[in-house]
This record gives C-alpha cells, structure tokens and sequence, in this order.
C-alpha cells in the first residue's frame, strides 16, 4: 500500500501544479471527464481493458483534453471530448500538444516534440488517476477494483518503456562485447614473449615447508615427480585440464599410478573444459574420476551452483600443491602465476578439502574417509568456499587481513572486481599510512573482466592505492601479502564470481619467511610493470570511458 500511496501522492502534486495554470474550475469537471468514461466503459465490465488499438480504454479519457484529436475520443465514447472538459485546462493542454506536435497544433516546436510527447504519454494517466481516485473518494465509491484498472495502464505504459531501454543497452553491451572480444583475438595472434622468473623459493615455518613457483614448467615438474613416487593415495582436483603435452603427461603418470595399485581420485570442472575434447576424460578404470556438474541440483538454488575453481594435488597426505595453476601447455611457459607446495600437518586439512567435496557428490562405498589428525594451531591454515553449503570464508580472510594492516598490503590479482567493502578497507588501509599496491594483468585471457576491472580503477587511484600494470605475459597469481607476517596464495580471485560463487581453496600463512619470499616475487613483478597514475588515467579517451560506464551494470556476473 506504500507505494501505491506514494505513486498517488505525486500524481496529485503534479496535478495540482496544472491546476495553477488553469481557472479554479479544472479539477472538478475534468475530473468528471475522466470519471464519465471509467465509469461507463471500464467499470461495468473489466473484461475489455483495451480499445481496438491496444490502448488501455481508460487513458482515452485524457483524450478528451487535447493531446490527441476530440473525434477517436468521440468515436469511442460517443461523448463531445472537448467539450467535457474546462476551457482553462483545454487552453493548458493545447499548450501541451502544440509542443508535442499533435495534429490539432501545426504550429509545433520539433526539437522539444520528443521528449515533451513521452513526458505527457507517462504524466497524463497520472494525472487522470489521481483525479478520478479522489473523486471517487470523496463519493465513497472508491474501491480496489477501481485502483487495479487504472494502475495497470501506468504499469502498461511504463514497463513499455522500461522494456525499450533495456533492450536499447542489452543490445549496445553485446556489440561492445563482440567489438572488445574481437580485438583481443586478433592481440592474442601475437606471439608471447615471455617475462622474468625465479626458481622457487622455500621458507621453513615452525610445522611446514612452503615452497612457493612462479614458473609452472617448476611445479609442473615437482606435482609430477610427487606423483610418480605416490604410494597410497593421490588426490587431484584441477579447473582447467588441456588435452595437449602437458594435459597428456598428466593422465599418463595418474594411470600409471593406478595401475600399480595407487588410490587415484581426479576431479576437473565439466563447464571449463568443454572445449576439450571428451575423449581425452576416458580414464581407466582403476581411476576414480568426477566432472563437477554444469547445473547442480535445482533444490539447493542457482547461487549455489558455482563452478569447481579449485587447484589442488594431494599424495599420501605427506605433500599438498594449491594455487593459481590450472593443467596445460599455455600455462607452462607462458603464464606469470603462483603455486605453493606445502608439507607437515597443513597436508591433512588439504585432504580434508578433497574428502568434504568429493562426499557431498557420493554417496555409500564411494565415500572418502576423513582425515584423523589435524592441527588446531598451525602456521598455515586452510580456507575453502563451498557454495553447495553456502560456506564463504576466504572474503572474510581477506578483509580481516587487511583491517589489521599497519605497513603495506600487496595484492596481485588476475582479475579485480572488488565490491564496496574491499574497497572501503583498502581505502580505510590508505588513511592509516597503509602502502597499497596491486598489480594487475595489462591485458587478460578475458577481455570483458578487464574492462569491468578498468572501471575500478579511477576511485582506486583517488583513494590513494597504487596500481601496476603488469607487462608482456597474463598474471593469473591470486596472492597477497600485509605487513611483514602475514600471506595468501590461492584459486580466489577478488571478484563475486570468487568470493560468493564459486568453489575456491586458499592458504593463510602467518610466518615471515614465506611473507618476505612473497615480497621478493612481488618486488620482482613490479619491475616488469608500470603504474597508473590518476593524470594519465583520466585523460583516457572518452570512447574508453564510454564503454567503461556501458559495461558496469555486468559487474555483478562476474
């Protein structure tokens, strides 16, 4: 009832502003214009709402104001239209319609027939509405009935309306995505050209060695060997898995696991890969293989059906792999991303990880166990998100983090969205003499989310974060550091689809080896950046900014 009281309300303050300009007399007899034809041709029978052209029947009332020629009123109604109605309000509307350009006012103004038309096409039925509910009112005849005939025209016209406009920008955001998707194919032609690595750097904790890859030819190597020497068990779980090289080194050396009595369990997103060739997930028999579902079940609802984004590789509960490395050729070389390989007790919540997902999809037999021994004070603690149980803790890892900052926060993202309150506790990070940095692809593998991440970037910069755009190759790492003790490397990104959607798994490390080996590789990415600076920025074209502010209402799918 508020709203409609409220849609009423300024129905009839807009009414009274034309009773102004017309004799006293206007609101009572136009008034009785517009009861005269709801009452005789709406009211004793719903059934017909609409006249032969499709029009709502009890907006033709306003036709016996002006704004459209007296005889469809009069062919209608069989009612003189003009003169129904008071000479002041007819002088005002025939103002009104000699703006518009109507048929009885050849003297029209065109560059204000437009946009006066569709002010009066959605003003008028408020107008008559507001007038013919008070009347009603004040007879006692008033009731929902009467309400319901006349809102449902100023629903019709209005959701007209709305539907134009939201076509219009459907349509705009999709050339603008075929235009931007097209532009990076044909940049994408271009042969890469490598950038600067490390070779992997450890840190020994006080329960764990962590030995963090920026190179994936590295941890390729060191997954593959931890597999190859499996005893017991391997458990795999990868986003992305190719067919190519690699993609076939790695099911090669998990059948050959299997086949000398390894418990092998492979879990890859089906939506991820459903450019690879099917075949090439026709596993032995001895493998125990899942494909993460496109659509989960609808009971559990559509925001709980994220994707499966994890990375991890689990062997004999003695060695765990996570990060942002994904399974293929492209990635091997060509890729700046971050792993981590830890070892110690941490391991047990790794496979706790895998044992909770792989039983919330079977059931009896093929149940995992759960681990017995797991740490309740440790170095290194592991965060998962699982939308099925709507369980989202890595956002809340992160803020935490960042509200406890008192030196710097050094963020390297493959893909930033961040929502209100990343970006407030960024800011709030900046006030407190916090040094903010993010590093951030030039270019991605996914154009669209640049562009949305690009929209960010003019408040980022005028709150003070420092921003880098990392050169020559695609920066997938999801990563950060704060102060000189705390650290995290993972599969989340900062962006909704990450941190309300999808399933991630992160590592906390509090420990100031592994912090300050981050900061090397930090360091060591921003040589092969360069900053944005807010004078440069805002001097970006207005096309760019243009399509900036067309593709923002898509943040909230990614």
């Amino acid at each position: 009832m508020s709203v409609t009281r409220s849609r009423i309300s300024v129905a009839a303050l807009l009414v009274k502003v034309i009773a102004r300009m017309a004799p006293a007399a206007t609101a009572e007899s136009d008034t009785r214009c517009a009861i005269r034809l709801v009452s005789t041709r709406v009211l004793p029978d719903p059934a017909p709402a609409t006249t032969s052209t499709g029009e709502p029947l009890w907006i033709t009332a306003a036709y016996c104001c002006g704004l459209r020629p007296c005889s469809h009123f009069e062919a209608l109604s069989g009612t003189p239209g003009r003169d129904a109605c008071s000479p002041g309000l007819v002088g005002v509307l025939d103002g009104l319609a000699g703006v518009c350009g109507s048929a009885e006012s050849p003297g029209a103004n065109p560059s204000s027939r437009a946009s006066a038309r569709c002010l009066a096409d959605i003003l008028l039925p408020l107008f008559i509405a507001s007038d013919t509910l008070r009347y009603l009112a004040d007879t006692g005849e008033l009731h929902f009935g009467y309400i319901g005939v006349m809102l449902s025209a100023v629903r019709t016209r209005t959701w007209r309306i709305i539907k134009y406009i939201a076509g219009t920008l459907l349509a705009a955001q999709a050339l603008a995505i075929a235009w931007l998707t097209l532009v990076s194919s044909v940049r994408k032609r271009r042969p890469p050209t490598g950038f600067p690595s490390l070779a992997p750097l450890t840190a020994t904790t006080r329960d764990s060695d962590v030995t963090i890859y920026t190179y994936g030819e590295d941890v390729y190597a060191d997954m593959l060997s931890s597999i190859e020497n499996a005893k017991n068990y391997i458990y795999f779980e990868s986003f992305i898995w190719k067919s190519d090289t690699i993609g076939e080194r790695f099911k090669t050396a998990l059948t050959a696991a299997a086949r000398r009595g390894v418990q092998v369990y492979v879990v890859y997103d089906r939506f991820a890969n459903l450019v690879v060739n099917p075949s090439f997930y026709e596993f032995d028999k001895r493998i125990h293989a899942f494909a993460h579902p496109l659509v989960g079940p609808a009971s559990i609802g559509i925001r709980r059906n994220g994707r499966n984004h994890r990375k991890l590789l689990v062997v004999d509960g003695e060695v765990g792999f996570l990060g942002g490395y994904n399974i293929g050729s492209l990635y091997a070389r060509w890729w700046r991303d971050t792993h981590a390989r830890v070892t110690g007790i941490v391991v047990s919540d790794l496979v706790n990880a895998f044992v909770d997902y792989w039983n919330l999809y079977h059931e009896g037999e093929d149940r995992l166990a759960s681990p017995r021994e797991r740490a309740w004070d440790s170095s290194v603690a592991i965060y998962r998100n699982l939308p099925k149980v709507a369980v989202y803790p890595i956002r809340n890892m992160y803020l935490d983090a960042i509200d406890r900052a008192a030196e710097r926060v050094w963020l390297t993202q493959a893909y930033l969205l961040p929502d209100e309150d990343f970006v407030r506790a960024l800011a709030e990070a900046v006030s407190r003499g916090v040094d903010v940095r993010i590093i951030v692809p030039t270019e991605s593998n996914h154009v669209v989310a640049d562009w949305l991440s690009r929209g960010y970037y003019d408040r980022l910069l005028r709150e003070g974060i420092r921003l880098f755009l990392y050169q020559d190759a695609m920066v997938h790492a999801k990563t950060a550091l704060v102060d000189n003790m705390w650290a995290t490397i993972g599969t989340a990104n900062i962006d909704r689809l990450s941190m309300l959607g999808n399933l991630e798994i992160n590592a906390e490390f509090k420990d100031a080896g592994v912090n300050s080996n981050l900061a090397t590789i930090f360091e060591r990415d921003l040589e092969q950046s360069e900053e944005i600076v807010l004078s440069d920025w805002s001097k970006r074209s207005a096309v760019a900014k243009a399509t900036e502010r067309l593709l923002a209402p898509l943040r909230p799918l990614f």
